[in-house]
């Protein structure tokens, strides 16, 4: 059975309003929502009811690392480790957690994601610095 769950905000502000096992009813709640909110970001995100399976939940770690534009220097690095199971994409298993990069929002750094290490994420940094030093569109987008 689906069950459609009403959601709204980002991040830490991220919640939810309802669920709903019908579509209908749960867009309409949404649409209703957005006329009389200035939270525009709620949205209606669609589940399996019952469908979890513990066996599949396994230990992901996420590195990153920061390089400013300007002058080609390394100024953060971090990781966040999480349970998960391997369908945040929504893609294919082995197509989930792919490395990959973009351009900060204030166009002033280059942030470079690896499910490797941390060293793997700075390598990459750095190549997508070279690459957009180069005009490449590395894409950018809101942290």
């Amino acid at each position: 059975m689906k069950v459609y769950v009403i959601t709204c905000g980002e991040h830490s502000d991220y919640g939810m309003l309802g669920i709903s096992t019908s579509k209908e009813k749960a867009q309409a709640y949404v649409d209703k929502y957005r006329q009389v909110s200035r939270n525009s970001m709620n949205d209606l995100e669609e589940y399996e009811l019952d469908a979890l399976d513990a066996d599949k939940l396994e230990l992901i770690v996420k590195y990153i690392a920061e390089i400013a534009i300007k002058t080609g220097n390394l100024f953060q690095q971090s990781s966040n480790a999480y349970l998960g199971i391997n369908t945040e994409l929504k893609t294919a298993p082995d197509e989930c957690y792919k490395d990959g990069g973009y351009l900060s929002w204030e166009k002033k750094s280059i942030i470079a994601v690896s499910y490797q290490s941390l060293d793997a994420a700075e390598q990459l940094a750095k190549k997508l610095l070279g690459e957009h030093l180069k005009g490449a569109d590395i894409g950018s987008r809101a942290l």
